[in-house]
Parts: C-alpha cells; sequence; structure tokens
C-alpha cells in the first residue's frame, strides 16, 4: 500500500475551504447586482442548508481506516460500517468522507465513483474517469446525512463537482 500521509490534514484544508464556496458564491451573486430573485435564492438556500445541520460526532469514538482496497476499518470504540468497495487486487480507494452524524458515508475510487458505506443511499458523483486517476478527494457537507447526501468532489486538476 502507498503512502497517502497527511490525507487527513487535506481533506480536512479542503472541506473547509469547500464550506466557504457556498458563502462567497452568495456574496458574488450578490456583488454582480444579479436579480433580486437569485440574490434571494442563493441566500434562502444557505439558510435552509445551515438548518439542516446535524450536531457533528465526536471523533474519539468514530475513527475509522481506508485501506487502499476499499475495506473501512474501525479504530477504537468506532462502530463497524459495512462499505460496497473492495478491490481485492487494486491500491484504488482514494478517499472517505462520512456524515457528521456517522451513521455512513462513501469511498471515492481513483476513478471517481461513490460506493456507500453505512446507510448511505447509491449515488452517482457525476464525473467518472475509467482508467485516468482523475478523482482526488471526497467531502460532505456539514448539512449531509443519509437523507440528503450532499458533497464535494475534487478532481486531479482542481475542479470541485
Amino acid at each position: 500500500m502507498r503512502s497517502r500521509g497527511g490525507t487527513f490534514l487535506a481533506a480536512l484544508t479542503i472541506s473547509s475551504v469547500l464550506v466557504g464556496l457556498g458563502a462567497a458564491s452568495a456574496a458574488v451573486l450578490l456583488s454582480r447586482g444579479a436579480g433580486a430573485g437569485s440574490a434571494s435564492a442563493a441566500l434562502r438556500a444557505m439558510r435552509d442548508g445551515a438548518t439542516r445541520v446535524s450536531t457533528p460526532i465526536d471523533n474519539q469514538s468514530h475513527l475509522y481506516v481506508l485501506d487502499g482496497w476499499g475495506g473501512v476499518h474501525p479504530v477504537g470504540a468506532a462502530p463497524h460500517l459495512t462499505t460496497t468497495a473492495a478491490w481485492p487486487d487494486r491500491d484504488i480507494a482514494f478517499s472517505l468522507a462520512l456524515f457528521p452524524d456517522g451513521c455512513g458515508g462513501y469511498v471515492m475510487d481513483g476513478w471517481g465513483k461513490l460506493h456507500p458505506v453505512g446507510e448511505a443511499p447509491a449515488v452517482d458523483s457525476g464525473v467518472y474517469w475509467p482508467g485516468w486517476i482523475g478523482a482526488r478527494e471526497i467531502v460532505m457537507a456539514p448539512w449531509s446525512s443519509a437523507l440528503v447526501p450532499d458533497g464535494y468532489l475534487l478532481d486531479a486538476d482542481g475542479g470541485i463537482h
């Protein structure tokens, strides 16, 4: 398995940047003089998203290690989470992101496909690069849940999907 040192720090940094994108988008919309309907719609979406934020779980009893073959391994007292990802002959699992309540999330392979973990429903990332490692990181939005699985995917060229 190749070293992925700093992945957690990179995910934390990317998460912080992506959370700020929503506020920045609304600010840009407002500063460019978009119509009142567009601006109020953006602000309403941000407000509605903020009201859906659940209390994040503590990380002391919800830590996991993702191996390169798709295995999600609990650390310490963390509950076991089932996963649909498994590549016994490839080191292709690149990122694990969980919902704030810890009930589930997604394993992202290097091609951009998302594989449900725990209570997460199956979703399509909207991007897919078969045969090319085009995906780098997946993060869940702070308001995401099994009912509303919102998040962001960072591609190899720095694009956010």
